[in-house]
């Protein structure tokens, strides 16, 4: 069993984590010489072969901390969404569900929070919500469709899913291929979700949790209104209609 590495301990304290990050941006801004970045004793400190060396030792050191700290918040975000569902009484008409620790720190790691659909109706493309690691690594979450847009958009021009659409749009969400609406608040490589992960980590994951909730609580009548038109003419289709 390896040792735990003393350096990223120490750093791993939202202080000196702090200031492992100014390091970073230092050393960005002196290996592309941007003048606008960096000068001055900064620059005095960073011409010295031996602090620089010391210099990049701190920031190799960002990446693992930094997976670290997503794999402490994936789980604990879902340990949050699930006791909130439970205290609702509504896990017979919904369920959540996170994936597999191996994709934690990858991009597309996701918790969602979907309905319990009829069994004829298991394949319809449903909405749902979704807190997703994009591959940019921001952290979206809002209302997602069960299939890309544009292979069946009759199903997103019904007007169930039209007042979803235009609730979201009103509370300034984006939409997308994926996504009937969502929006970004952190992207989970850098620096404020470092730091708030590092210093505050319940707190944080529970304000993530609150806001993630409150927008279920807000519109999951819509959704399970939309869901039942979707199912409705999903089962239209002859190929989909029992025997």
């Amino acid at each position: 069993m390896n040792e735990p590495d003393p350096i990223i301990q120490f750093l791993s304290r939202a202080e000196n984590l702090s200031i492992a990050l100014d390091i970073d941006r230092a050393l960005k801004a002196w290996d592309t010489r941007s003048s606008d970045a960096i000068g001055g004793p900064i620059s005095e400190v960073l011409s010295n072969q031996d602090n620089l060396v010391i210099a990049r030792s701190i920031v190799q050191r960002i990446k693992p901390i930094n997976d670290n700290l997503i794999r402490r918040f994936w789980p604990t975000l879902y340990d949050g969404m699930k006791d909130r569902l439970k205290s609702s009484k509504l896990t017979s008409n919904w369920q959540i569900k996170l994936s597999g620790e191996k994709k934690w720190t990858r991009p597309y790691a996701t918790c969602t929070l979907y309905p319990q659909m009829d069994e004829k109706g298991k394949d319809a493309p449903y909405l749902h919500l979704e807190i997703q690691q994009a591959d940019s690594y921001n952290l979206n979450f809002g209302v997602a469709r069960g299939e890309d847009r544009r292979k069946r958009p009759s199903y997103w021009k019904l007007k169930e899913v039209t007042r979803i659409r235009t609730y979201l749009k009103k509370k300034r969400f984006r939409e997308g291929t994926w996504w009937l609406g969502y929006t970004s608040n952190y992207n989970v490589r850098e620096g404020a979700f470092l730091l708030a992960m590092a210093g505050r980590s319940d707190d944080f994951i529970g304000e993530i949790a609150d806001n993630f909730w409150d927008l279920f609580e807000a519109i999951r009548a819509l959704i399970e209104q939309a869901n039942q038109a979707i199912t409705h003419m999903y089962l239209q289709r002859p190929d989909n209609r029992s025997s």
